[in-house]
């Protein structure tokens, strides 16, 4: 951290409770994922996809409520601004089993983070999560967004320096107790 910050944090009674690092996919980083299988993965078309990604999403986070009109909304406002969201598509059942986005401050951002990685728990551990973070990198760089970033919790973190994306810093997180 910067100058001794996290020093001077924790003297002021400050504890760490988390350190998670932050990655990027731009020029020059060759993505290589997995390719599952039976599964295709590519940009949400209209709001039926929409509304699919994000009942993956809520699946997947565990919320307790299915997707309302307003989250279908919130991510086509982020696809209208500049942002992708992509679905992977069981191949067998036409089932999206897998949705993830990348979201940007407005149209023409060169750099946008990607987020919400979310695979249906019955197809996990196939590479959906691999194929579905590089394809949204991808997107996004032929859209002119030259840098992606993610920050990656614990245990994603083996799935995005498996498809090839490069921590660059650590994010610490800090509370006063």
């Amino acid at each position: 951290m910067a100058g001794g910050v996290e020093a001077a944090l924790a003297a002021a009674g400050f504890t760490v409770e988390l350190r998670t690092p932050v990655m990027v996919s731009g020029p020059g980083i060759v993505l290589t994922p997995r390719a599952p299988a039976g599964i295709t993965v590519r940009v949400a078309a209209g709001d039926a996809d929409l509304h699919a990604a994000a009942a993956v999403q809520h699946e997947a986070y565990e919320v307790p409520h299915p997707p309302s009109p307003r989250d279908i909304e919130r991510l086509a406002r982020m696809v209208q601004r500049g942002g992708v969201v992509s679905v992977a598509v069981d191949d067998a059942s036409g089932q999206i089993v897998g949705s993830g986005l990348v979201d940007v401050t407005g149209p023409g951002a060169s750099t946008g983070e990607l987020a919400a990685v979310a695979v249906r728990a019955a197809f996990r551990r196939r590479g959906i999560a691999s194929a579905l973070s590089a394809h949204l990198a991808r997107t996004a760089h032929s859209q002119a967004i030259s840098l992606v970033f993610l920050e990656a919790e614990p245990a994603e973190e083996r799935i995005y320096r498996r498809t090839g994306f490069v921590e660059v810093t650590t994010k610490i997180w800090m509370s006063l107790r």
